[in-house]
């Protein structure tokens, strides 16, 4: 395995793993059927950066929890960028709770998305409070919605 450091995102060092990309998978969502290949080109270079509050973070504390899965894959990989953390929720100088601050890099995030719909498969939900899948499905959709934008010339 070849590091390679890449520079600084995030404020965070930024690593590159050459040869530890899962290249094979594919996620199915609750319409379509991606493989990490086009997850990834989805993501660009840069991480994928959002921050969760509950129910939400939960899921995605449950997912990265798993460490290395039966896939052999992991997204949890602090060389690749990806970094999980709970800030305090302010409302002015009002703590209101805690969100989960995540970074996920382009390779670790097909890996947590797969983990996402797997978690969903597991669960009856309740529909008024979402779903992993819904999260998966609004992940998507922000990153082709930051695609159209780029080629946009926004």
């Amino acid at each position: 395995m070849e590091l390679r450091k890449m520079g600084e995102k995030n404020g965070l060092p930024f690593v590159e793993v050459a040869g530890d990309e899962p290249t094979d998978g594919e996620v199915w969502t609750n319409e379509e059927r991606l493989t990490y290949a086009e997850i990834r080109a989805l993501c660009g270079t840069d991480p994928y950066t959002m921050e969760l509050a509950n129910p939400d973070a939960e899921w995605v504390v449950s997912a990265v929890n798993q460490g290395i899965d039966a896939h052999l894959e992991a997204c949890f990989v602090p060389v690749r960028g990806d970094n999980f953390f709970w800030k305090p929720r302010l409302v002015g100088r009002v703590h209101c709770g805690m969100f989960l601050h995540c970074i996920v890099s382009p390779t670790s995030l097909p890996t947590l998305l797969r983990r996402l719909m797997e978690l969903d498969a597991k669960t009856e939900w309740d529909d008024s409070a979402g779903s992993p899948s819904c999260l998966v499905d609004a992940i998507l959709e922000t990153m082709r919605r930051e695609a159209k934008g780029d080629e946009d010339g926004e």
